[in-house]
């Protein structure tokens, strides 16, 4: 049983590796490595990346730590990160407060009128952002 284990488990192995090669064979490359700093010394973390959005020539993304298997209270919070072009390094543009664990919403707008439904001169183009927050109050059922 034990040898049929461990040969099962290499061919997983083989196969994951050859999926890999032929990923980054296609032109695919990694560009993000969670647990890093930035340039400027900045911790960039994450267990998973949430969105990929672009906005104003540039990609941000939204992380999240929903899935850390640390505790919470000592973990970092979500993040958003940009990368200014294709060959730009990753840098932190937002560090979240700690009780915000994942960035569930990441969207490009532009508005065209204001609150009261007047016309602005020039459109706003804006990043938003929502945020999965574990300290909000539920409602008691």
């Amino acid at each position: 049983m034990k040898k049929k284990y461990v040969s099962f488990v290499m061919a997983v192995m083989f196969l994951v590796t050859f999926s890999f090669h032929n990923a980054c064979a296609g032109g695919w490359k990694k560009s993000y490595h969670a647990g890093t700093f930035d340039k400027n010394f900045r911790y960039m973390g994450g267990t998973e990346i949430m969105f990929l959005t672009p906005h104003k020539g540039k990609i941000y993304a939204g992380t999240s730590m929903l899935s850390n298997v640390f505790d919470f209270q000592n973990s970092i919070s979500a993040q958003i990160l940009v990368k200014e072009s294709a060959k730009a390094r990753w840098k932190l543009d937002y560090q979240t407060d700690k009780q915000i664990l994942r960035v569930d919403y990441l969207a490009s707008i532009t508005l065209g009128t204001d609150g009261q439904g007047n016309q602005l001169s020039q459109p706003v183009n804006l990043l938003i952002a929502g945020l999965c927050d574990v300290a909000y109050p539920y409602p008691q059922q």
